[in-house]
């Protein structure tokens, strides 16, 4: 039983608009993957823009470090400061 030609175009017309369409999404998915990869790369290498707040972190002193920790009332052994 052969099917009539114009039900057989339509349903090939069907499915190649679900694979448009499909492919459009898929082809949507990864460009936004690709923007979030470039950002990261661009993170990594050191080409993104620093806040001006953050452009100096200022370094803790030993004395500094033997400071906190003593409000904290931990002890904590030599090695790990030195």
């Amino acid at each position: 039983m052969r099917k009539d030609p114009k039900l057989w175009l339509q349903s090939l017309q069907a499915e190649l608009s679900e694979y448009e369409v499909k492919h459009e999404l898929v082809q949507h998915l990864v460009q936004e993957e690709l923007k979030e990869i470039e950002a990261a790369l661009d993170g990594f290498h050191g080409t993104r823009k620093v806040d001006p707040g953050l452009a100096e972190i200022p370094a803790l002193l030993p004395a500094d470090r033997q400071t906190i920790l003593s409000y904290g009332k931990v002890t904590v052994p030599y090695d790990l400061i030195h």
